[in-house]
């Protein structure tokens, strides 16, 4: 049961600050907070509890290639999305499933994969388009939020649920599936215009690296027999990093 709420409740809580943070200090802090595995760990979570450390060590594997297929998905859409949303949508999960089928084919080990990842998300981060335009704060529509929670208990449900038929790594590619950028940009895109929604995109990008390192982290340390010690030392070290970044980002910005 408690497992249970914890997919229902957990995901859609961490949505909800990002889009409120967004909301305060702009879609870029929202992208940065986003780039967190705010999703993806606490499926990890789920599955280490579910079906043990060594199953979550094989599906943070996966999670690396999706973190690398989202810079994928972040600068193919930021770069598309003044010609339209459904373009963008559709360019840029194009790019994430490309991404993914050729990283996950080139069946890499860890540390290689790792290297890999952190390499495209630095070219991912100097290419991708920024604006550097103000858009006016429109009032967000009704039930806003509410739509948003319900969207990620349904993703979180169906990841977890699917794990022992598509298998660790598979589960862990899906779970770094981007409906929470998706979401947050379309949303911005709407109400304030495609200059935040490459925002959105920026922040998440350029946010992505302290991701590569939770999970970088985890394949090191995350056994049975210390199972919580491993999640706590992979978020610290996660936190930490991205903290860093938002100093850098903000301190770039004055």
């Amino acid at each position: 049961m408690a497992l249970f709420l914890f997919k229902l409740i957990g995901a859609p809580l961490f949505l909800a600050v990002a889009t409120l943070a967004a909301r305060r200090w702009g879609e870029t802090v929202g992208g940065l907070i986003i780039a967190l595995p705010l999703v993806s760990g606490p499926i990890s979570v789920v599955l280490a509890v579910e079906h043990g450390a060594d199953f979550a060590v094989n599906a943070a594997l996966g999670s690396l290639v999706g973190t690398a297929a989202l810079a994928f998905f972040g600068v193919v859409y930021a770069a598309v999305c003044p010609r339209g949303r459904i373009v963008a949508i559709l360019t840029g999960l194009t790019a994430f499933a490309a991404a993914s089928w050729i990283l996950k084919a080139l069946n890499l080990s860890l540390w290689p994969l790792f290297i890999l990842t952190v390499v495209l998300l630095m070219v991912g981060a100097y290419f991708i388009p920024v604006s550097k335009a103000s858009a006016k704060p429109q009032r967000p529509p009704k039930y806003d939020l509410c739509l948003r929670m319900g969207f990620m208990a349904l993703m979180m449900l169906a990841v977890t649920g699917a794990a022992p038929f598509i298998g660790p790594e598979v589960s862990g590619i899906v779970s770094s599936f981007p409906m929470m950028a998706l979401t947050m940009a379309l949303f911005a895109q709407t109400q304030s215009g495609a200059g935040e929604a490459q925002n959105v995109m920026a922040g998440l990008v350029k946010g992505l690296l302290s991701g590569a390192v939770f999970y970088w982290v985890l394949s090191l340390t995350l056994t049975d027999a210390a199972l919580w010690q491993g999640y706590a030392a992979a978020s610290v070290v996660t936190l930490i990093l991205q903290g860093f970044v938002l100093y850098t980002l903000r301190r770039g910005r004055r």
